[in-house]
C-alpha cells in the first residue's frame, strides 16, 4: 500500500509531484514545518505549502468495520506570493498562471496504491497582507486505513 504506514503519506508525494513539474516561476514547495519562513517573511518570490487540511470519515450505512476502512482526507497546497503590485489585490498576474498550473499539475492525479485519484473541492478564501498574499487550493483523496478485524 502505498501509505507505508505513514498516515500523512500524501504530503511527500503531492509534494514531488509539484517540483517534478517544474512550474515556471514557482520557487519551493514546503511542509507545515516550514511556515515559520512565510511568518518571518523568508520565502521565494512564489513558494507553495503543501498542509493536511482535516478528514471526513464514513458513518452510518456507509461504515463498515473491518481490516480496512477508507478515509477521505483533505489537503491545502497554500501558493505565497511576495506582493510587488497592490497590498490590497496580491498579485494575481503572477498567481493566476501558477494556480492553473499546479492544479492542472495535481487535478486528477492518482498518488498510487491504495489512495484515490485528488479532486478539487471548494478551497478556503484567499488572504492578502501588505507584504504577501495567500492563495489556498483544497484537494481530497480517498486512502485506505488498515485495522484490526473487529470480529476476531
Amino acid at each position: 500500500m502505498a501509505t507505508d504506514g505513514n498516515y500523512f503519506a500524501l504530503q511527500p508525494l503531492i509534494m514531488q509531484r509539484i517540483r517534478e513539474a517544474k512550474i515556471p516561476g514557482l520557487g519551493e514547495i514546503m511542509p507545515a514545518r516550514d511556515l515559520h519562513l512565510l511568518e518571518e517573511q523568508r520565502i521565494d518570490d512564489a513558494a507553495v505549502y503543501v498542509l493536511y487540511d482535516k478528514e471526513s470519515v464514513p458513518n452510518g450505512s456507509d461504515y463498515q468495520p473491518g481490516e480496512w476502512q477508507l478515509v477521505q482526507q483533505q489537503w491545502l497546497i497554500v501558493l505565497c506570493t511576495k506582493n510587488y503590485a497592490d497590498a490590497r489585490c496580491g498579485d494575481l498576474d503572477r498567481a493566476g498562471p501558477l494556480l492553473y498550473a499546479i492544479n492542472k499539475t495535481l487535478q486528477g492525479w492518482r498518488p498510487g496504491s491504495g489512495l484515490g485519484p485528488l479532486t478539487k473541492v471548494g478551497s478556503p478564501s484567499a488572504s492578502y497582507s501588505e507584504k504577501t498574499s495567500l492563495y489556498p487550493l483544497r484537494y481530497t483523496s480517498l486512502i485506505q486505513l488498515e485495522g484490526n478485524n473487529p470480529y476476531e
